[in-house]
């Protein structure tokens, strides 16, 4: 009975693992994501593919919107100045680094791509 409450727990709280996560309109589509399982191989990605040190993961908002019926574009901020944008237009910020990125998600090839980071002024 323990292992029951305890497996319960831990998929009741598997969503407060992962960052705020807002769709923002775009292709024709709408889609859902899983923000856990993303975040995770969003992160995964970022380690193997960049020697660029970022702020800590749970700081980041990610916006989301479809950009092919098979493939999402995924932005980044680890500081949002305007919230009631975030569901409206992608927030795109000039430099601040690693603190501003985007990247692409694949649902037919379940992988993420094309790490674009911002530059520093």
């Amino acid at each position: 009975m323990k292992k029951i409450i305890a497996l319960i727990i831990a998929l009741v709280s598997l969503p407060a693992l992962a960052g705020q996560w807002v769709q923002v309109p775009g292709w024709t589509v709408k889609v859902k994501v899983n923000p856990v399982a993303l975040e995770n191989m969003l992160w995964e990605y970022i380690h193997k593919e960049s020697r660029l040190v970022f702020q800590p993961r749970e700081s980041y908002t990610y916006q989301y919107k479809a950009i092919t019926d098979t493939e999402i574009l995924i932005n980044a901020l680890c500081e949002v100045k305007d919230k009631e944008l975030l569901e409206k237009k992608f927030i795109q910020v000039f430099d601040g680094g690693s603190c501003y990125f985007q990247a692409k998600y694949n649902f037919e090839l379940k992988k993420v791509t094309n790490l674009v980071v911002n530059g520093e002024a």
